[in-house]
């Protein structure tokens, strides 16, 4: 998979959670070279200095040969406060390029962000916005909550900050099982998908081209390459990312081998890396969505005409690939309590 070469994540983390390292997970498994800036904070309940050492602690150090030995990652001090929001500053964006640029040590080519200031802070950084959760879906929880009551939301925290409230260390967790939901649009998959992480009380990975769409930074009308090695790169790193964080299962709104799919039908051609990743990619359990439902519309749909089609070419794919799957059709209730049996059926083995 191509790297971007560098990356930036801002933030307080006041304190760090698993939404914060979820961020930083899926950042940096995208960039050769990311940068976290830890902001200092007027009068903060947590110095910045202890969440500096935190954040060097749980982020790994991935130094590789194939960087030349460096450290793919930097904890960044910002240790003087800034302005949080325009209207507190009428030079806000200024005082911030000019600060980042200080900075950091090399120009950003992406800025990674939970939050809608990214499309703004990447502009002035000349470098690209890419999304992660900004609907807060995989991860509910922010700073403020957890400040408020961290025993309610210990379940977001790594140890070293419920060392820091008092709570018992997090429990090991076991490596999940990976379920892959897919098929054509509109028949259900990210519905169902948020029902059996209910159910089983697990973790999904959202549909990553779902996510860009809906903020903003491409157009479902006018998608390019880049887009799909965008969404094929993003999704990748969100996987690996929650599968990191452990649990029984772990359900996949969207795979590798639907982004090749419809680069092919849209683009006429798919890369050649999110083809080589559809053709390895490994699940324990694959569901695949038949087009037997009624059409319903959404910004990021495209293809109402060619569902039965898509749904043939992703059926003998699957097959040529030998992945496990289980056909899922009729009505949404038959098509949960299929796939609850069979994630069941998953877990037994």
């Amino acid at each position: 998979m191509p790297l971007l070469r560098t990356g930036l994540v801002l933030g307080k983390l006041l304190p760090p959670h698993l939404g914060h390292l979820y961020l930083v997970g899926c950042a940096l498994r995208q960039v050769e070279r990311l940068f976290v800036v830890v902001e200092h904070v007027q009068n903060e309940p947590i110095p910045s200095e202890l969440r500096v050492r935190w954040m060097r602690e749980l982020v790994p150090d991935a130094t590789s040969l194939r960087f030349g030995g460096v450290s793919r990652r930097q904890i960044l001090h910002l240790d003087r406060a800034m302005p949080q929001e325009p209207s507190a500053h009428p030079a806000f964006w200024e005082l911030w390029r000019m600060t980042l640029k200080a900075l950091v040590p090399e120009p950003i080519e992406a800025v990674f962000a939970s939050e809608s200031y990214g499309h703004r802070l990447a502009a002035e950084l000349d470098a690209r916005f890419l999304p992660v959760d900004p609907a807060r879906q995989v991860m509910p929880v922010s700073g403020t909550v957890v400040r408020a009551n961290p025993s309610a939301y210990a379940r977001y925290l790594p140890d070293p900050v419920r060392a820091f409230y008092g709570l018992p260390l997090r429990a090991p967790r076991p490596t999940p099982r990976r379920v892959a939901l897919v098929g054509p649009e509109s028949t259900g998959k990210s519905t169902l998908a948020r029902t059996l992480a209910t159910r089983f009380d697990a973790t999904v990975v959202p549909e990553h081209a779902e996510t860009m769409i809906a903020a903003g930074v491409c157009d479902p009308r006018a998608l390019v390459a880049r887009d799909f090695e965008d969404f094929a790169r993003g999704r990748r790193a969100s996987e690996e990312t929650l599968a990191s964080f452990g649990g029984e299962l772990l359900f996949c709104d969207s795979d590798a081998l639907t982004t090749q799919l419809y680069a092919e039908q849209l683009l006429g051609s798919c890369p050649s890396w999110i083809a080589e990743e559809a053709a390895t990619s490994a699940y324990d359990l694959t569901l695949l969505f038949s087009p037997d439902v009624p059409w319903e519309d959404d910004l990021h749909r495209v293809d109402r005409g060619g569902r039965e089609a898509f749904f043939a070419r992703m059926e003998a794919a699957l097959r040529a690939s030998g992945r496990r799957t289980v056909v899922l059709s009729g009505d949404w209730r038959a098509r949960e309590d299929a796939a609850v049996e069979a994630c069941r059926k998953l877990l037994s083995e």
